[in-house]
C-alpha cells in the first residue's frame, strides 16, 4: 500500500504536495490525507507571521513552561498531585512508526532505545517523525506528556513529497517480535492513506493490530485531515483499524483567521473547538485531543509549533504511556487494551461540533469524548489501586494460666485512590488454612497506618503458628482481597525462671531484669508479678510486660513502684514474686535497688541475685 505521512511541519512556509496517501500533517496536497497541516495565515493571525515575516517563535516565550494542551487534558495539575508522584511513563516504551526520529535531538535521545529504518531511503531521521516522538516521550515536561518514557523508532515511511511505500506491516511486525525486549506497551501511528472508511476492516492491518492487542499493546493512530474535501464523517487507515483512532482540537485561542491550503479555515479558534481539518467519526474508539498549535520539538532539537491529527495522536500515546505507568505503580500490573480504551472513553469530556466553532466547514452537531487525561488517570486509581495489607503483626500477652490477649495490627495498609474505611480481620482457628464467617475477630475503622484489633485467646490453645486474614475496605465501596499472613501466637513459654522476692513500700524501690538472649532465633517472654494479697477484687497475678528479644540480643524489663514512662508499676506495701517466662533458654539476673534517689539514675544499694533455673509449670504463693 502507499501512504502518504501526516507529517508534523513547523510554520516557515507554505508547501502544497498532490498524490496518494501519505504522512499526515496539515497539509501536504488537496488529493490526500496529511496528519499535521502547513497553514497560510492572515495578517490578523495574532502569532503568525505578516505577509513578509517568518513564524515568531519568540512569541511562545511568555508561556514556555506551560502547555494549554497540557492544561485541556488535565496534566498540568495531574503533575502537582502527590497521589501521581512519580507516574511519568517510567519503564512504558512506546514504538513510533513514522519516516523517523533524529537521534541527535538532544531531549529525544536519552528516550532513544533504538532505531530500524525499513525504507533505506532518503534521510533517516524526519521533521514529522522527530515531532511526533518529542510529544510523547521526549526529556522535556513542557513538550512530553509521559518524559520518562522510552522511544523505539521505526521508519515505516519515506519523508519526501508524494506518494511514498509504506511498511507499516513491518514495522507492526518488529514490534511483536521485540516487545519483550524494549517493553513496549504502545505504537504510535501519525500516518494516513488519504481514504475515508467508517466501517473496520477484517483483514490487513487489522490482523497484525489484533497480535499486538493481544500481547498488551495499545496502538494509537491518527484519523486524519481530509474533513474538508468530503465534509462527511469518516477515518483514515490504519487508524479505522487501530486500538484508539485520534482527531484534532484546538487547546486555546490564540490563534485566528487559520487557513489550510486545502481550504479549510478556522476562523475562530478557542479551546475544545474542533480544528476544521480534522475528521470526525462516531466510531468506537474515536476520541479528540489537543491537535493545534502544540509545541514539539524537531531535527537538532529546532522547537516547532503544530498542527495535524499527527500530532494529536502522540498526545493520546503518550498518555496511554502513563496510565500503564499508574496501572504497573498501583495495581502492579499493565492494563490490557480494551482496559486502555474503556478508561480514556468513559472518563473523556464531551465536545460538541458545531456548538462554538466558527469555520468553514459543515459541523455534524453531535457530540464526541475528548480526552481527558486527569479522570483517566484518577480512574485507574480507584478501579485498579490496590487494596492490600502489607503485614499482619500478632502480639499475644499472656495471663499466668496460658490464656491471653491477641493484638493483630495491620500495617502498610493501601487504599488506592480514596480514605480507608475499615480493615477485617480473620483468624484461622480451627488451623484449615482458609477463614469462615465465625472467624471473624474484629474490624478497625480507625484512619491511616496500624489499624489492630484484640481477640482473647482461651488457655487450651495449642502454641504455635495461626493463619492470619486481612481485608480493606475504602470510602469508594471497593473492598480488597484477603491478604495473608502466618504468625506465631502463644508461644510455648515452658522455660520459666523466678524470683521470690519482691516488696516496694516506698516509691523509691527499683527491680531491673536484664534479659540475654544467647539463641540464633528471637525469644519471646512475659514477666509476671505474683502477688501475695491485694485490695478485693484485685488480680493476684499481673503481666507486667510481655516482649520479644533478637537473637543474640539484650533485652529486659525495669519494675518500680514509681509511676515513671518506661517502668512496670508493681503495687506497694504489697509482697510479691517476679516470674519471666520465655519460649527459648533466657540468661536473667534480678538487679535490686533499695534506695532509689528520685531524681537520679539508678543508684542506691543494688545487689545482682541470679534467678533461680528451675522449670515451673505454675507459681503460687501460699
Amino acid at each position: 500500500m502507499s501512504l502518504r505521512n501526516c507529517v508534523l511541519v513547523l510554520y516557515l512556509q507554505v508547501e502544497t504536495r498532490a498524490g496518494p496517501p501519505r504522512i499526515l500533517s496539515v497539509k501536504w496536497g488537496a488529493a490526500g490525507s496529511v496528519c499535521m497541516r502547513r497553514t497560510v495565515r492572515s495578517t490578523s493571525d495574532r502569532l503568525g507571521p505578516t505577509a513578509t515575516n517568518a513564524w515568531r517563535l519568540e512569541s511562545l516565550e511568555p508561556r514556555q513552561l506551560l502547555s494549554t494542551a497540557f492544561d485541556l487534558i488535565g496534566l498540568t495539575g495531574l503533575r502537582t498531585d502527590p497521589r501521581f508522584a512519580g507516574v511519568d511513563g517510567s519503564g512504558v516504551t512506546v514504538a513510533v512508526l513514522d519516516a523517523g526520529v533524529d537521534p541527535t535531538n538532544p531531549i529525544i535521545a536519552p528516550a532513544l532505545r533504538t532505531s530500524v529504518d525499513f525504507v533505506n531511503m532518503g534521510p533517516v531521521a524526519s521533521q514529522h517523525g522527530t515531532a511526533s516522538a518529542s510529544v510523547i516521550g521526549s526529556r522535556d515536561a513542557n513538550i512530553a506528556v509521559a518524559p520518562a518514557a522510552d522511544l523505539v523508532s521505526l521508519k515505516v515511511i519515506a519523508d519526501t513529497p508524494g506518494p511514498s511505500t509504506s511498511f507499516i506491516t513491518q514495522g507492526l511486525q518488529w514490534v511483536l517480535n521485540n516487545r519483550a525486549t524494549y517493553n513496549i506497551k504502545v505504537v504510535n501511528i501519525s500516518l494516513g492513506d488519504g481514504n475515508r472508511y467508517t466501517v473496520p476492516n477484517t483483514g490487513g492491518y487489522r490482523t497484525l493490530i489484533n497480535q499486538l492487542e493481544a500481547a498488551g499493546i495499545t496502538v494509537v493512530s491518527a484519523a486524519g485531515n481530509e474533513y474538508f474535501s468530503n465534509q462527511s464523517q469518516g477515518v483514515e487507515s490504519p487508524g479505522i483499524d487501530s486500538t484508539l483512532v485520534v482527531g484534532s482540537v484546538w487547546p486555546d485561542n490564540v490563534r485566528r483567521n487559520v487557513q489550510y491550503t486545502d481550504g479549510a479555515i478556522d476562523i475562530l479558534t478557542g479551546p475544545d473547538r474542533i480544528a476544521a481539518f480534522s475528521e470526525r467519526w462516531t466510531g468506537s474508539t474515536f476520541l479528540f485531543a489537543p491537535g493545534a498549535n502544540i509545541r514539539a520539538s524537531g531535527i537538532g532539537g529546532v522547537p516547532l509549533i503544530e498542527d495535524g491529527t499527527s500530532i494529536a495522536a502522540p498526545i493520546v500515546a503518550g498518555a496511554v504511556a502513563l496510565i500503564q505507568d499508574a496501572a504497573f505503580t498501583f495495581a502492579g500490573r499493565y492494563l490490557t487494551p480494551g482496559e486502555v480504551r474503556t478508561i480514556l472513553l468513559s472518563t473523556a469530556d464531551t465536545v460538541n461540533d458545531g456548538d462554538d466553532e466558527v469555520d468553514n466547514v459543515a459541523n455534524t452537531n453531535l457530540d464526541y469524548p475528548r480526552i481527558d487525561l486527569a479522570e483517566a488517570l484518577l480512574q485507574v486509581g480507584l478501579q485498579f489501586g490496590r487494596l492490600s495489607v502489607g503485614q499482619v503483626q500478632a502480639q499475644f500477652i499472656a495471663n499466668p494460666d496460658g490464656s491471653g490477649t491477641l493484638t493483630a495490627t495491620a500495617v502498610n495498609v493501601i487504599v488506592g485512590f480514596t480514605s480507608l474505611t475499615s480493615v477485617d480481620f480473620y483468624l484461622d482457628i480451627d488451623r484449615n488454612g482458609a477463614f469462615s464467617s465465625n472467624e471473624f475477630i474484629g474490624r478497625d475503622t480507625s484512619s491511616g497506618d496500624g489499624l489492630s484489633t484484640t481477640y482473647a485467646i482461651p488457655s487450651n490453645w495449642a502454641p504455635g503458628a495461626y493463619l492470619f486474614g486481612a481485608v480493606v475496605s475504602n470510602a469508594a465501596g471497593q473492598r480488597g482481597p484477603t491478604n495473608t499472613f502466618s504468625n506465631s501466637i502463644k508461644p510455648n513459654l515452658a522455660h520459666r525462671v523466678f524470683y521470690a522476692e519482691g516488696y516496694a513500700n516506698e516509691t523509691t524501690i527499683d527491680e531491673f531484669v536484664p534479659l540475654v538472649n544467647p539463641n540464633g532465633s528471637t525469644a519471646t517472654y512475659v514477666v509476671i508479678a505474683h502477688y501475695e494479697a491485694g485490695p478485693a477484687g484485685s488480680q493476684m497475678d499481673v503481666v507486667l510486660e510481655t516482649g520479644t528479644i533478637a537473637p543474640h540480643s539484650r533485652g529486659g524489663t525495669q519494675t518500680s513502684a514509681r509511676n515513671a514512662v518506661g517502668l512496670s508499676l508493681v503495687r506497694l506495701n504489697t509482697p510479691y514474686a517476679l516470674e519471666v517466662q520465655s519460649d527459648l533458654p533466657l540468661g536473667a539476673v534480678l538487679s535490686h535497688y533499695d534506695n532509689f534517689n528520685p531524681g537520679d539514675a539508678l543508684s542506691g544499694v543494688a545487689t545482682g541475685e541470679a534467678f533461680s533455673n528451675v522449670t515451673r509449670q505454675s507459681w503460687w504463693i501460699p
